[in-house]
């Protein structure tokens, strides 16, 4: 902030090593400059002792006291490291930066592609329920011999697909299918997982009090009764659900076998009821 700066010889050496003051000229002056010391006002002994003092000191010696202080204008830190390598620092920012944005998109990248295969593997393309492949392996992770408490396992089919088909044409099929599943999810998702294991086969297994058991069910029949769709006006499924907690003596396999059953059941009386062929359709 000042056009020019006397200073002691030594020091100068010891400023201009600084990378800070590397904009900065020096020039010896042609003659040398005295200095003095300076007491407040009245302190005549302090002076005098002072002047005294300065007058015993050998003439070598502001030299040789100054010497051993230069090495700490002298020390080279950090800062002056960077300001030496302005270039290669910001070069190896850049490059770090990059290594690090790169990193982090192949992460995402790598997240999204396992998301991508896993649901290409394990969900059904028409319904978006899981598919037959997630059922097996999840039904691998249940206890054969004791299942949880809390498990409801519930056996659907719809009603007549085959029907649909040759009356109304597989779009209507296929609206069926997906008005089924639509049904399921808006009801049954946040207590569990529903699959779709075959044409017009679907299986949820839930994780629900006894108290949530009979009324899902109901709340379920209700959603299926009220649905409509664009071609085809309505649907009927069959389903039967078995809970862990009322069988405590019965294996996995007993209880999809029985909630087979019992599905199956219920679905011999929907034809019955409805006069439809079942061979025939």
């Amino acid at each position: 902030m000042v056009d020019a700066m006397v200073l002691n010889a030594y020091r100068k050496d010891g400023f201009l090593n600084q990378t800070k003051y590397n904009n900065l000229d020096s020039m010896l002056l042609s003659q040398s400059s005295s200095r003095c010391m300076a007491v407040n006002h009245g302190e005549v002994e302090l002076l005098s002792i002072l002047n005294r003092g300065i007058r015993a000191l050998p003439s070598n010696f502001a030299a040789s006291a100054t010497y051993p202080y230069l090495g700490r204008l002298t020390d080279y830190t950090l800062m002056d490291v960077i300001r030496d390598n302005i270039l290669v620092f910001l070069l190896i920012a850049i490059i770090f930066t990059m290594v690090v944005i790169a990193a982090i998109f192949y992460i995402l990248y790598s997240r999204r592609k396992r998301a991508l295969l896993y649901d290409m593997a394990h969900v059904d393309d028409m319904t978006k329920l899981l598919n037959r492949r997630a059922y097996d392996e999840d039904l691998e992770k249940i206890d054969e011999k004791h299942p949880p408490k809390d498990l409801l396992y519930i056996s659907m089919d719809l009603n007549g697909l085959k029907y649909i088909n040759d009356h109304l044409g597989h779009e209507a099929g296929d609206e069926v299918i997906c008005g089924a599943a639509d049904c399921m999810v808006e009801v049954l998702k946040t207590y569990g997982q529903i699959y779709r294991i075959g044409g017009d086969e679907y299986v949820a297994m839930l994780h629900v009090t006894p108290d949530q058991k009979e009324i899902l069910q109901i709340r379920l029949n209700d959603r299926f009764n009220r649905w409509s769709g664009r071609i085809c006006p309505h649907l009927s499924i069959s389903m039967a659900g078995i809970y862990a907690g009322n069988h405590p003596d019965m294996t996995l396999k007993e209880i999809v076998r029985e909630s087979d059953r019992q599905m199956y059941e219920d679905k011999n009386r929907y034809y019955q009821n409805t006069g439809i062929n079942r061979r025939k359709f």
